[in-house]
């Protein structure tokens, strides 16, 4: 089992890309960033820290099962800029995929959740949600698009 990058790890199609690697894990820096200063605006918004304090944001209660249930998101995206980098192909071909569209699927259900109550959310959240949507995208089409590496 190889590890790590090498040139047969290049094919996108029939054409040959940059490593496709680092894009991926590329695509997962981004769209950890946004996360993060998605979350980082936020605590910006009045009456935010309020909710916070009270143990409530954006009308839903702060239990220790919804912290955890978003650390373990962010440590997904984190450790996929490694992953995208080590992890043999398929696996991680298959792990991009399947993890690029929970999240996207997740970003549907937020934004379900902002349009079907009267919690107000402000328009930077959609901003960031719908570059999400983009990145995880993104992340698909390489992963979906990357072929078997030669076996020499």
């Amino acid at each position: 089992m190889e590890v790590g990058l090498n040139r047969q790890d290049c094919v996108i199609g029939e054409s040959i890309m940059e490593d496709v690697r680092l894009i991926l894990s590329a695509l997962w820096v981004a769209v950890t960033f946004c996360s993060v200063f998605e979350a980082i605006l936020g605590f910006v918004k009045p009456g935010y820290l309020k909710g916070v304090m009270a143990g409530e944001i954006d009308g839903i209660q702060v239990t220790q099962v919804v912290l955890v249930g978003n650390a373990i998101m962010m440590v997904i995206k984190s450790v996929m800029f490694f992953m995208s980098l080590t992890l043999p192909y398929p696996m991680i071909r298959w792990a991009n995929i399947i993890l690029s569209v929970a999240f996207f699927v997740v970003i549907l259900m937020t934004l379900g959740f902002y349009f079907t109550t009267n919690v107000q959310t402000w328009t930077y959240y959609y901003f960031f949600a719908a570059t999400e949507i983009v990145l995880y995208a993104l992340n698909v089409w390489y992963a979906w698009k990357w072929v078997a590496p030669a076996i020499s």
